[in-house]
């Protein structure tokens, strides 16, 4: 995303020629990802949910509200889908939750719990993108992207080691697997409608 600092951040989306206003906080981003994780909901509302966390309204046109989720998903919450797509994803905001809040602590004296409705999720985006290499979050990502040297006489302990540390931080479920179980939760309810319209 390109945003520059003498730019106000975005809190309104423009569909169908509406401007809707939004809120992109990064508490209720995190919020409808872990949403679209839960298998005990169904894709319908799964929508609605993530319609409401960001706007703030229940609606009432269907059709309307997954064009204004997937539209704020697209520009808001995963701008940088292409670029994010050729990088190895080392991290989860979910699972990493306490390091993250402990490294926003450590690095900026930033509480994230006091942010919750505050913080744009942009503005929580580039602190994590700075956040210095002493901080746990950022050893965690370390180990996780360590490549594995080939095995020699001289490193079997450190291959050991390196692959113990490894285990203790891996992901269960990877960033972009929850970025697709989004898409997938809109593209069923985008057909579901579809259907419901031919009918």
């Amino acid at each position: 995303m390109k945003q520059r600092l003498c730019d106000p951040l975005p809190f309104h989306v423009t569909v169908d020629g509406q401007e809707i206003k939004i809120q992109p906080f990064f508490d209720n981003v995190l919020d409808v990802l872990s949403v679209f994780d839960d298998k005990s909901m169904t894709d319908e509302e799964k929508v609605m949910y993530a319609y409401c966390a960001f706007t703030g309204k229940k609606g009432k046109d269907f059709e309307q509200q997954v064009k204004i989720v997937q539209c704020i998903l697209d520009t808001i919450v995963f701008p940088d889908k292409k670029k994010q797509q050729k990088e190895q994803k080392a991290f989860d905001f979910l699972q990493d939750a306490p390091y993250i809040y402990a490294a926003y602590k450590q690095s900026y004296g930033i509480d994230l719990f006091e942010e919750q409705g505050r913080l744009h999720w942009w503005a929580f985006l580039f602190l994590f993108q700075g956040l210095p290499k002493n901080t746990r979050m950022m050893e965690i990502i370390k180990i996780r992207t360590e490549p594995m040297p080939k095995a020699t006489k001289h490193n079997a302990e450190y291959r050991k080691s390196l692959a113990k540390a490894k285990l203790s931080v891996a992901l269960e479920i990877p960033q972009e697997e929850r970025e697709k179980n989004a898409q997938k939760a809109l593209e069923s309810f985008a057909q579901m409608i579809a259907k419901m319209a031919q009918q």
